[in-house]
């Protein structure tokens, strides 16, 4: 044995000697443009130097000045050299460093075949193309633009031949492509073209029958009623309303009907009106809601008191009231001199301005308060429920909980007692129930006074996700909205149902139960202080603690991230999970790979390709990448959309655009989006209003 350890030795110092060689000559002649000569020596120093051979292999194939030019070999060989570095052979390390093969080399050349490769895709811009660089290149830094370019052409391909079939298929081969919601408008109005194509009226009925989430129902129904009143005579039109009651366009039949007829607002042509349609709505609700429903208005102070500006900017209510609330089912609050009432968006005070208290209108009345005692007005003034209640709740559900004499009873819209004055406590209906208690228990009615859950539970919720939490004896259940216990009371604390399962708390333990109360997931976790009713899975997954350390299951228990974070910031996006680890955020995949390194004091969940994230102490925004979209350089930032943001600098709130616009200087010190598209902003003491789809001023004093 010591004999040919003796004889090999030598021979194997030999062998690398030699192979330094193929290294050494295939460089030499790669730098005189000798690529055969390369091509050879590289080749046959794969096996005793992989890295530097395959290097060289990579920078021949990559280059298009050889016969060998082929840049799926060199991005083959550029990871192969990459996968072969010998990261811990110092000798070798020094000796390829000769000959710049380096790890930072390897990389550069990665970067340069990718960048090669998109630049030939980006000529052909063939679907087919793009696809082949998504499937060869997929860590390339053109991959998500790849994916851009590939779904805009083939989306460009479908709409060319705009068939329904052409954007359904579009949105099943590419459903993350951001040209889906375009494709399903397409398709639907497409699709609804189609089976409306012969433009008959049964046609027209049969899909707004067969297809009632269709955005394109309201146009079948439209069509129904064109071809059911094709000359828009009061006789059609009639007729289309008592064969189609439930037809949107009732309201505008009636409307017409009503110019028709009413050539006059005299007493003798409303009465003859009134005879001849007794079914007919009520003209003056109509009146409003043709007239003035449809304009919006934004409360202004202008020299110290508030009225009421238009979507246009003009002044529609005079500044003459101490405050104003906006405008609610057509009724603004106002108070004046101390006192409160109702205007109409005519200016009209429709409700005296005599009340110590209003609330808002809600289903047609408004509680009021005079002398200390609560009663109801309705869009008239009219008093419908009278003053001799301590506190009147909401009418929802045509019902309201009222206390009298210190006892809490339920009316109805016409001050009718419906349930008993007979609890100590109660609140409004939602969802046809309502929470009563008395002597400290509690239960649940229904709007026919039943309680549905006896009173006599230290505490119970309203129903929410269809169950709702119940408290006996410290220990928590569940009840579904027929009564039954399906949870028995037995946890010292429960959730609500998330995708079929119930977070539990026994103890100081953590599982999960099915809508059985069977336990789907063992009590091993942590109870950790999070409200339990927000804890549940999502999208398939739960976040729980165990040992002081947060980790994501699936709904069959399996760890799918280890026990390894302080937080899991949402698993949405399962690509990119923002997660805490040792104070850092980053993002890691459902493989537990990180994807965005952990450098950020803050990080939110990826939407639009876009997360808001915070580092050394201001907020930017960056893609998928980790790139910064926009730096951190900002107190906070609010994403709209993937065309602005509104950001906090310094003290003040300003509006951008991604592309760089400033829209609204930093000049504010609050902001408030109080509509899709309005928002509303203070400076100096006054509010302001700008449209964000117009990108301009409704209103702006200084």
């Amino acid at each position: 044995m010591k004999r040919w350890l003796v004889f090999a030795l030598p021979l194997l110092i030999l062998c690398l000697a030699f192979s330094k060689g193929r290294i050494r000559k295939g460089f030499e002649a790669l730098s005189v443009y000798n690529y055969f000569e390369a091509k050879s020596q590289f080749e046959r120093g794969l096996k005793k130097w992989p890295s530097a051979s395959a290097y060289g292999l990579s920078i021949i194939y990559g280059r298009n000045d050889n016969p060998f030019h082929n840049l799926d070999s060199a991005l083959h060989y550029a990871e192969m050299a990459r996968d072969m570095f010998p990261s811990d052979d110092l000798k070798r390390l020094e000796f390829m460093q000769l000959y710049n093969v380096t790890d930072s080399s390897i990389r550069s050349q990665i970067l340069y075949v990718d960048s090669f490769a998109f630049a030939r895709t980006k000529a052909l811009h063939t679907v087919t193309a793009y696809q082949r660089f998504i499937d060869q290149h997929p860590n390339a830094l053109q991959s998500e633009e790849a994916i851009q370019l590939r779904n805009q052409l083939a989306f460009d391909q479908v709409k060319t031949n705009h068939t329904h079939e052409g954007y359904m298929a579009f949105m099943e081969q590419y459903p993350e492509a951001r040209q889906v919601p375009e494709a399903r408008a397409l398709y639907e109005e497409t699709f609804y073209a189609y089976m409306t194509r012969d433009g008959k009226l049964g046609s027209f009925l049969a899909f707004s029958e067969s297809y009632p989430h269709s955005p394109y129902r309201r146009a079948a129904l439209d069509k129904v009623f064109d071809l059911s009143t094709p000359n828009k005579t009061s006789a059609e039109l009639h007729q289309f309303v008592r064969n189609f009651p439930n037809n949107p366009n009732v309201p505008d039949a009636w409307q017409l009907i009503y110019n028709k007829e009413v050539r006059s607002l005299t007493a003798e042509t409303l009465a003859s009106f009134t005879l001849k349609y007794p079914d007919y709505p009520r003209m003056d609700e109509l009146k409003e809601k043709f007239n003035l429903a449809v304009t919006r208005f934004f409360p202004v102070e202008i020299r110290g008191l508030w009225g009421f500006v238009n979507e246009n900017g003009k002044v529609a209510v005079p500044a003459i009231y101490d405050w104003v609330e906006p405008f609610n089912e057509g009724l603004a609050l106002v108070g004046k001199g101390g006192k409160m009432g109702f205007i109409d968006k005519s200016g009209n005070v429709v409700v005296p301005i005599r009340y110590e208290s209003a609330e808002l209108f809600l289903g047609g009345l408004a509680v009021v308060e005079k002398d200390d005692l609560y009663g109801a007005v309705n869009r008239q003034g009219s008093v419908v429920i009278p003053f001799k209640y301590e506190e009147l709740g909401d009418f929802t559900d045509q019902l309201t909980y009222a206390v009298l004499e210190d006892e809490v009873g339920y009316i109805d819209k016409k001050g009718r007692t419906i349930v008993p004055f007979q609890y100590d406590f109660g609140t409004s209906f939602r969802d046809g129930f309502a929470k009563v208690g008395a002597d400290d228990l509690y239960g649940l009615i229904n709007i026919r006074g039943e309680e549905v859950i006896p009173v006599r539970h230290t505490y119970i919720e309203e129903f929410e996700r269809g169950v709702t939490r119940a408290r006996e004896d410290e220990l928590y259940g569940l009840y579904d909205r027929k009564g039954k216990l399906f949870i028995p009371f037995e946890y010292d604390n429960i959730g609500l149902p998330y995708e079929g399962l119930i977070v539990a708390v026994r103890g100081q333990k953590l599982g999960f139960v099915n809508d059985t109360g069977a336990v789907a997931i063992d009590f091993m976790y942590q109870a950790d202080g999070r409200n339990i009713r927000e804890v549940g899975f999502q999208n398939g997954y739960a976040s729980v603690l165990l040992k002081g350390k947060y980790c994501l299951i699936d709904a069959d228990g399996k760890r799918v991230l280890p026990a390894n974070y302080d937080a899991i910031g949402g698993w949405q996006n399962t690509r990119r999970m923002p997660v805490l680890k040792q104070r850092n955020w980053g993002y890691v995949n459902i493989d537990n790979k990180t994807v965005i390194p952990f450098r950020y004091e803050f990080a939110a969940p990826f939407k639009d390709h876009m997360a808001v994230v915070k580092f050394k102490g201001n907020y930017g925004i960056i893609d998928t990448t980790g790139a910064y979209i926009i730096e951190p350089t900002f107190r906070l930032i609010d994403v709209f959309d993937t065309l602005m943001y509104a950001a906090k600098s310094d003290d003040y709130w300003g509006l951008l655009t991604f592309s760089g616009d400033t829209l609204i200087a930093f000049e504010h010190s609050e902001y408030e989006r109080i509509e899709d598209d309005i928002l509303q902003l203070k400076s100096n003491g006054k509010t302001h209003y700008y449209n964000l789809s117009l990108r301009q001023w409704i209103w702006r004093k200084d």
